[in-house]
C-alpha cells in the first residue's frame, strides 16, 4: 500500500466545507452530510495547507517546523491525518501539473 505522503496527486480542501475556528475549538462543518469533525492543532494546519499546490513531503516539513516534533513523528501525524481526511471525504486529490 502506497503511504498518503508519497502520493504525486496534491490534496484539496471541498469547497463547500466551512471552518468555525472559536477560543475553545476548531470545527470543519459538512453541510451536505450533515456532519461536524473536531480539528487539533496539527489537523487544523494541515487542513490549511490542503490548498491544492502543497505536496504532502512540504507537509511534513511544516509539520516539523511549526510543531518542534522529529520529522518521523511529523511524517506519521501527516499520513494519518490526510488518511483520516480522505476517509472522510473532506479532501479531494488532483493531479499535480507541470508546465
Amino acid at each position: 500500500m502506497r503511504l498518503v505522503t508519497d502520493h504525486t496527486a496534491l490534496p484539496l480542501r471541498r469547497r463547500e466545507l466551512r471552518l468555525d475556528v472559536s477560543d475553545d475549538a476548531q470545527r470543519l462543518i459538512d453541510p451536505r452530510r450533515n456532519s461536524t469533525y473536531t480539528l487539533n492543532p496539527t489537523a487544523l494546519a494541515l487542513w490549511e495547507l490542503c490548498d491544492g499546490s502543497t505536496q504532502p513531503h512540504e507537509m511534513v516539513e511544516a509539520i516539523y517546523e511549526l510543531f518542534t516534533v522529529d520529522r518521523a513523528q511529523a511524517a506519521a501525524d501527516v499520513e494519518r491525518t490526510l488518511h483520516q481526511f480522505t476517509e472522510a471525504g473532506l479532501i479531494e486529490w488532483r493531479e499535480e501539473h507541470t508546465t
